[in-house]
């Protein structure tokens, strides 16, 4: 029994109880004050009654078991039309809602329901249950900002076995142990064709290489850098689309640090590690992780040798906070109440009205004329 109806049951007992011990142990008394114990008696009998024919479920609540109704609709046909169109029930079809109530309950008790989470959230999910695989990059860089580089300790392992472009076998080197071969960073940099435009490329490793240390090539890529900004900054003016915006968001924070870097051949160096930081902020997403890595790579390598974990993992302080899981059967427990209440008017008045009310749907136990043709 729903917990209202049941305390206004009680209470109405609780005053009819009363008044019959008034009316025996105080006749005189009762006597004397009849109009206001009737008058008690009727309020709390109006009370009992309002509760156990009118019933308010919150907008949310009443939403979460209309959703959750609507992913099965082959199993409950009725109740697409009466509780996910808001259309009540009439008393034909009373008994018939009531039975594919009853099957919703059992497989909400049973299974619960799907709790939503953001990407972030599956990847720290899948690790806590220790099911996550790492078979792309994508997926170390992910284990990685959690703290799991380990996790992609094969992978790596298998990637340095097998041929790959230089600069990734410069960063997979590093992921594995830490070292760095300076021959081939410097090589590298020094074999970028700045005038190309993959050279403005911050998902790579060439650029980067440029600026471990003070050289003439660094400060040419950087002005190169600033002039496509310009170009680009220019061109989302008119170019509103998403991925553009993007591009141009992440060519913005790669030219800000770069800046903060030569400035700092000049020997102030006091504001390099807050641009570190700023960048790390500014690129941090569940998607193109490469130009923050890269970042951070350098970072370990101009202000310490910081190991790749412990340098990687400080980019989580710019993801939301991460939570384990709730129960899917906890997080049930609303998407029931609000099918309890429902029931509970169902059975009552073999039928059911409803109707929008303030703070949500308010439930009447009496039958309606549904409209099926409502969509």
């Amino acid at each position: 029994m729903n917990r209202t109806i049941r305390n206004a049951l009680l209470a109405t007992v609780g005053a009819l109880v009363v008044a019959a011990v008034a009316a025996v142990a105080a006749p005189d008394w009762f006597a004397r004050n009849r109009v206001f114990a009737v008058l008690a008696i009727a309020v709390a009998f109006w009370a009992f009654a309002r509760e156990l024919f009118f019933g308010v479920v919150a907008e949310d609540r009443y939403g979460a078991l209309a959703t959750w109704l609507s992913h099965d609709r082959d199993a409950y046909p009725l109740a697409q039309v009466c509780i996910v169109g808001r259309q009540g029930c009439g008393r034909a079809d009373g008994r018939k809602l009531r039975a594919e109530l009853e099957k919703a309950r059992a497989a909400l008790i049973d299974r619960g329901v799907y709790v939503a989470r953001s990407d972030w959230e599956a990847v720290f999910d899948a690790i806590q249950r220790q099911t996550y695989q790492v078979s792309n990059d994508d997926e170390l860089f992910r284990a990685a900002v959690l703290g799991q580089l380990g996790l992609g300790r094969d992978f790596v392992a298998a990637k340095l076995a097998e041929p790959q472009p230089e600069d990734r076998r410069v960063l997979f080197r590093w992921l594995a142990d830490g070292s760095v071969d300076d021959d081939a960073v410097k090589r590298l940099g020094d074999a970028l064709e700045l005038d190309e435009a993959w050279a403005l490329d911050f998902g790579t490793g060439a650029p980067w290489f440029l600026f471990t240390a003070p050289n003439e090539r660094a400060r040419a890529l950087l002005e190169c850098a600033r002039t496509r900004l310009e170009r680009d900054l220019a061109a989302m003016k008119q170019d509103s689309d998403g991925d553009f915006a993007e591009t141009v968001h992440r060519l913005q924070a790669a030219v800000t640090l770069l800046d903060a870097i030569v400035h700092s051949w000049g020997g102030d160096r006091a504001g390099l590690a807050k641009a570190f930081r700023e960048h790390r902020a500014a690129t941090v997403d569940f998607y193109g992780l490469a130009q923050p890595v890269w970042a951070t790579w350098l970072e370990a390598r101009l202000l310490g040798a910081m190991p790749p974990a412990e340098a990687l993992a400080r980019l989580r302080e710019h993801l939301p906070p991460l939570a384990a899981a709730p129960s899917a059967h906890a997080a049930a427990a609303p998407t029931l109440a609000a099918l309890d209440a429902i029931s509970s008017k169902l059975l009552i008045g073999n039928g059911l009205t409803v109707r929008s009310a303030p703070g949500g749907l308010q439930l009447i136990a009496l039958p309606s004329q549904p409209n099926a043709d409502f969509i």
